[in-house]
């Protein structure tokens, strides 16, 4: 609205002075320069001043006041998490029990994975789009907590409190790199310059319609064309989003994560069989991360045999509907009211008409009106029903697209990711529980404390009385039974019932076994005689795939 008072004070200022029409092409173009200017400078004026960045910065000093150093250790970027910790404390299982083996997880790891599925929640409970004043605080509370419990109850990992501190800076920053892409891409909608941006070839029209013939009907009516076609187009683009979100939704792959899994690690498998194992292994070094970033980037590149038929469908109906009803209007205020219930919910594409037009529109005006708005639509259809694939959403920015994936939690243990549905953990009773089909915990680094061997055995081989060491149990070590009760009570261990699954899992193990050594610090490839006691070797990769296929579809 305040675009349009500009556009219209300026150029009434200009038409005072002479009759529209007869400006020559330098003056309308010295004309819109001028107002484009000003335009630019009224958006300017109402753009945030202050970054995200700046405003997380804020916000800790207040949040975080007992430590006055914050904001040189924010802006001295981490630039990995396992930095803050002098050495890796890691989950083992002592030689002297021959049967349960040997683990070795890393502590370290799950808590970062820990800290991004509680920057995941905190930001989906918020259903946030852009940073919000409170935030900070928030992830204050709930990280403290975590690291409390951390610390007290899971007894995983004994923290200083610089380490503490430092955490803490780490997930700040971890935090505002999500909502600069975030508030990145609210300002393309929302933000006064975008919107300018976004309306340019609209203002410059409205401009050059005003000075070819001034404030009146057919000035009017060539504006109310534009409009509509800019209106109808988005109404297609947003039939056309909710149609990308359906296909995805319909993929027999995603129907839930289970199925999702099956697909990711198929792909990986795919890759490992062609010699390419640099991906597999840096998934089990980073399993949430990976998997997240494949789902999406797999929806988004998804394309439906139907892809902008949607697009095409939409706008060539509403072009019909309003082209239909705009000849039928029994008048001009018919006509304004046709414009602006056309833009209702739309709240980027605004139409106010000129008080000038309002005022003195006659019979003869709704005439000249028709007459400019149905030419100007038909004369323009092509250049706004043109498909252009950068006009819609990304899937994956859907909350019920990435609710396909399900949780990401890891095990601690092995570094199954859960099959549970996304959020499942703030249920009550069993289903909160995050359950897997458990997997060789050798594929996250769990190793014999002693031969450096990388384990084979999945966590429903450990039997109850086989000692873990872990954190402050890293010198006695605990029993399997009392760590599940005390420690990983939000985890189930038991045999899944997904036999494929398993036999892919164990194939993984024995084929990139001696990749994952290699990247661990002091470890060894997994014996040959604890490949054949977990069923790691002679597995049939085409049989094994088959039955993956049929899973999966």
């Amino acid at each position: 609205m305040e675009f349009d008072n500009i556009i219209n004070a300026h150029l009434k200022r200009n038409l005072s002075q002479g009759v529209a029409g007869e400006s020559s092409e330098s003056m309308r173009k010295r004309i819109t320069d001028e107002i484009l200017d000003e335009l630019s400078k009224a958006a300017r004026a109402k753009d945030h001043h202050v970054s995200v960045r700046d405003k997380i910065a804020e916000a800790s000093v207040y949040e975080y006041s007992a430590h006055p150093g914050i904001i040189d250790l924010f802006n001295a970027e981490i630039k990995s998490f396992q930095n803050i910790f002098a050495e890796n404390q890691r989950l083992v299982h002592s030689t002297k029990n021959p049967v349960g083996g040997n683990k070795r997880a890393n502590e370290i790891d799950d808590l970062k994975s820990t800290i991004d599925s509680l920057l995941r929640r905190m930001l989906e409970h918020r259903k946030a789009d852009c940073y919000e004043h409170g935030m900070v605080g928030e992830l204050k509370h709930k990280l403290t907590e975590e690291l409390d419990k951390t610390v007290s109850v899971k007894h995983k990992l004994k923290l200083t409190s610089t380490q503490k501190v430092h955490i803490h800076v780490w997930t700040l920053q971890q935090f505002c790199k999500r909502m600069e892409v975030m508030q990145a891409e609210w300002d393309k909608k929302n933000k006064p310059s975008s919107i300018l941006n976004d309306n340019k070839d609209r203002y410059i029209q409205i401009i050059n319609a005003r000075l070819q013939h001034g404030f009146t009907s057919a000035a009017e009516g060539q504006i109310i064309g534009q409009h509509l076609l800019k209106v109808i187009q988005q109404k297609a683009i947003d039939a056309e989003n909710v149609e990308k979100i359906r296909a995805v939704e319909g993929l027999v792959w995603t129907t839930n994560s289970e199925k999702v899994r099956l697909k990711y690690f198929k792909y990986l498998a795919e890759r490992v069989a062609n010699g390419e194992k640099d991906e597999a292994v840096k998934h089990f070094q980073n399993p949430t991360e990976q998997i997240d970033a494949w789902y999406k980037k797999t929806v988004d590149d998804h394309r439906s045999e139907s892809l902008g038929k949607m697009f095409t469908s939409t706008f060539e109906n509403e072009f019909a509907s309003v082209l239909r009803r705009v000849k039928n209007a029994g008048d001009s205020a018919e006509l304004v009211s046709i414009t602006q219930e056309c833009s209702a919910g739309l709240e980027s594409l605004y139409y106010q008409p000129s008080s000038t037009f309002s005022d003195s529109a006659t019979p003869d005006d709704l005439e000249v009106m028709k007459i400019e708005i149905v030419t100007t639509m038909e004369k323009s259809k092509d250049q706004f029903s043109h498909f252009d694939d950068n006009l819609f959403s990304r899937p994956s920015a859907d909350v019920g697209v990435m609710a396909r994936l399900g949780c990401t939690a890891r095990c601690f243990c092995c570094g199954a990711l859960c099959w549970g549905q996304r959020g499942h953990e703030t249920d009550q009773g069993e289903t909160r529980k995050h359950h897997s089909s458990h997997q060789p915990q050798g594929l996250i680094g769990s190793r014999y404390n002693v031969t450096h061997r990388l384990l084979a055995q999945s966590c429903h081989d450990t039997t109850d009385g086989d000692l873990i060491y872990f954190g402050e149990y890293n010198d006695s070590g605990i029993k399997w039974q009392a760590a599940k009760e005390k420690h990983f009570s939000d985890w189930k261990f038991d045999r899944h019932y997904n036999s494929r699954f398993d036999e892919l899992m164990r194939w993984f193990f024995s084929e990139v076994h001696h990749d994952i050594a290699k990247c661990q610090e002091s470890s060894n490839p997994a014996t040959e005689e604890d490949l054949k006691r977990y069923n790691c070797t002679s597995l049939n990769y085409v049989y094994i795939m088959s039955r993956i296929e049929q899973e999966i579809n």
